[in-house]
């Protein structure tokens, strides 16, 4: 094992640690408690298992809100992905319920083989969250989204392949799309992908291959190339896309941002890219939870969950 992998063994066990720190009259009393809730416990396939949830103040429960679930990455837990992404102030801003559900032993079953919790049930997991928050709550069923980091970034890939009937868009961040998962094949349902990738993620190689974490292979990826052209094809988007270059609003932060859109697909989805370019393994915008000489760059071009809700906004699912 080289030196750098023994160092990001350590770096990661150091972020985990940082991480870890129905009807409508029961929807207006919803509506009157906190803003921010504590944890939440569900039974899900025979275990318990917890979420915490942020209901903007402009909620009522007099029309339906939009949901976006939040994964967070390996060895981290719901908490630590708000710090890192800053969701909730989007959520304020923009009208819509946010939940951090928490993985089994700090992590997600994404999909790759031989994960850590490959045998446990986290698409059952999202189905019965989503279920138990549309009862709570005056959810809009079309408007149901996930996005995530890292590993939990991985597990919105697995949820457009298996739950596409309830989810309309999904938004990994520094995440790709694992071997095991492109080699399914079809999606059941065509679903929206914003992709987000820096170019000098330590983690999760930019060009594909494998994924380190803990000293041990966590599998591989593909390129993030290979990982768009999955996602145009299977939704039945352009080829071509449309390239917009952002401002350098911040070049102390050493990047530089691309977007690539690729509209037309199936039922008017869309797949689109952030190339980070010189971007680490981080949430641009958001809270760099360790330093640049271990994740890289967090770029300050723009601001993720802003830009995740601007594209969720304009999916919904069709019936």
């Amino acid at each position: 094992m080289n030196a750098r992998r023994c160092a990001l063994a350590a770096t990661f066990i150091a972020m985990a640690c940082l991480l870890v720190s129905g009807s409508g009259c029961a929807r207006l009393r919803q509506a009157r408690r906190a803003s921010s809730s504590g944890e939440r416990r569900i039974s899900s396939g025979g275990l318990v298992r917890t979420y915490s949830l942020h209901v903007p103040t402009s909620y009522s429960g007099s029309r339906p809100f939009p949901l976006v679930i939040a994964y967070h990455g390996h060895g981290g837990d719901g908490s630590g992905q708000e710090r890192v992404g800053g969701m909730d102030a989007t959520a304020d801003a923009n009208s819509f319920i946010v939940s951090y559900p928490d993985g089994l032993d700090k992590g997600w079953n994404d999909g790759r083989s031989g994960a850590v919790n490959s045998g446990v049930d986290d698409i059952g997991f999202t189905s019965d969250l989503i279920a138990r928050i549309e009862k709570d709550y005056a959810i809009d069923a079309r408007r149901v989204y996930a996005t995530g980091l890292s590993n939990g970034g991985m597990m919105c890939y697995r949820v457009a392949m298996e739950l596409g009937d309830k989810v309309a868009a999904i938004a990994p961040v520094a995440a790709l799309l694992s071997q095991d998962l492109a080699n399914r094949g079809a999606l059941r349902v065509p679903v929206s992908v914003m992709v987000t990738e820096g170019t000098d993620d330590p983690l999760m190689p930019f060009n594909g291959g494998e994924v380190g974490l803990f000293l041990q292979a966590r599998g591989t990826v593909i390129s993030t190339a290979d990982t768009i052209s999955f996602w145009v094809k299977a939704d039945g988007c352009t080829t071509t896309p449309a390239i917009t270059h952002l401002a350098d609003k911040d070049p102390a932060d050493g990047t530089r941002v691309t977007f690539s859109d690729y509209t037309g697909g199936t039922n008017g989805t869309e797949v689109r890219l952030y190339t980070v370019e010189g971007g680490g393994h981080a949430w641009p915008g958001g809270v760099p939870y360790l330093g640049p000489r271990i994740i890289g760059q967090t770029s300050k071009d723009f601001v993720a969950s802003q830009a995740i809700w601007d594209f969720f906004k304009s999916h919904k699912l069709a019936r």
